[in-house]
């Protein structure tokens, strides 16, 4: 029997986009529309059957914006407006579980109810906040995360018993389908974005928010001797973040004798597939994460990729992804030093990771656990 679903969250988030499609494919669903609480391209809208938002831009929203705590009041007040014009759904699944999203689930009392933490929704909330997502959660159909350590860290945190809710549902990873297909060696893709082919290039992170940690990366980078000389950055900062912290990278970048290649502005498939080609090497040392799809992507393009122990990448280890991990950013310099000095032998090892990543992530080995959260 077809069925009906809203997603509430990110309608133009690529993760929601690719999902959406990939559910469509299955052949489950006669309606699948989102409530957004971002704008979505053209190119995602036909994802949709029907796409619903409050209004962000009126001059009472502006009044409100003001104060916090009235701007939410006024928030509330126009979702349940809108979710009483809105038509009733077999499931609504919220993705990103944070006060907002969880609320407008429960304004769908006939609905099961699901929802999918992405990372920092869980390890970035402050306690009050996340006390009050956890009460929601309690009403749940059905809750899911993207790995074992996330779920884990989930339960002894509410001190859950019974688990039986609870489910480990990956996103497959879109690009990897361009990735597999893109017939340019490295030193054509630094060509063709312009990198200098006679350097290693390092990639730093993969958006512009504070926790990709990429001031304390560069102060660690700055002080290896002569390295500028033989690598050149790259640099992905196209969401997240604000101008003043862009800023401030601007500025550490310019202070350092480093080449670099920034990229702060909407990227196709085709340019992200050659700037995760074009790569050596990606440091990726944020503060918190989940499963990082583009660490994933570099990983399954042979980069030797330098991470935080202390990030939830169990699932990688133990299918045998081989990367560096290093304890504290303070590491660095040093780790960064010997791998290039190394850089053959850390490179070697890399050689069964794009076929580990692709049975890990690709969304034909993920779409089935998702299509089974609506049977």
């Amino acid at each position: 029997m077809s069925k009906s679903l809203l997603i509430v969250g990110d309608g133009g988030h690529q993760f929601t986009y690719n999902l959406v499609k990939e559910l469509r494919e299955s052949g489950d669903f006669t309606r699948i529309d989102v409530l957004t609480q971002s704008p979505i391209r053209d190119k995602y809208r036909g994802a949709y059957s029907n796409i619903y938002s409050i209004n962000t831009q009126s001059q009472i929203y502006k009044l409100f914006s003001i104060s916090s705590k009235v701007l939410n009041i006024y928030r509330y007040y126009l979702y349940r407006k809108l979710v009483k014009k809105m038509p009733e759904y077999d499931f609504v699944h919220a993705h990103f579980v944070n006060e907002a999203n969880s609320y407008i689930v429960t304004l769908f009392k006939k609905a099961k109810r699901i929802f999918t933490f992405w990372g920092s929704d869980f390890y970035k909330a402050n306690k009050k906040a996340l006390q009050k997502v956890f009460k929601i959660c309690e009403t749940a159909h059905l809750i899911t995360f993207t790995n074992e350590e996330t779920m884990k860290a989930y339960k002894d945190k509410f001190n859950l018993k019974n688990e039986d809710n609870l489910r480990i549902c990956r996103f497959g990873l879109a690009p990897l389908k361009y990735l597999e297909t893109l017939n340019s060696t490295k030193l054509e893709s630094k060509t063709i974005l312009g990198l200098n082919v006679n350097k290693l290039a390092i990639t730093l992170g993969y958006n512009m928010q504070q926790n990709q940690q990429h001031l304390s990366i560069i102060n660690e980078l700055v002080v290896v001797p002569d390295l500028y000389k033989r690598v050149e950055l790259i640099i992905p900062i196209t969401y997240g973040g604000d101008s003043v912290y862009k800023e401030r990278i601007m500025g550490a970048l310019a202070r350092s004798s480093f080449s670099y290649k920034v990229f702060d502005t909407y990227l196709d498939d085709e340019t992200v597939g050659h700037i995760r080609n074009a790569s050596d090497s990606m440091i990726q040392l944020q503060v918190s994460d989940q499963f990082s799809g583009s660490m994933q992507e570099h990983l399954f393009a042979r980069n030797v990729v330098i991470t935080g122990s202390w990030l939830p990448y169990k699932t990688l280890k133990v299918n045998g992804v081989d990367f560096v991990e290093i304890d504290s950013v303070d590491k660095l310099s040093a780790t960064i030093e010997h791998v290039l000095d190394n850089f053959s032998s850390y490179y070697s090892k890399t050689s069964q990771n794009p076929n580990t990543i692709l049975k890990l992530s690709s969304w034909n080995e993920n779409i089935s656990s998702w299509v089974q959260l609506y049977r």
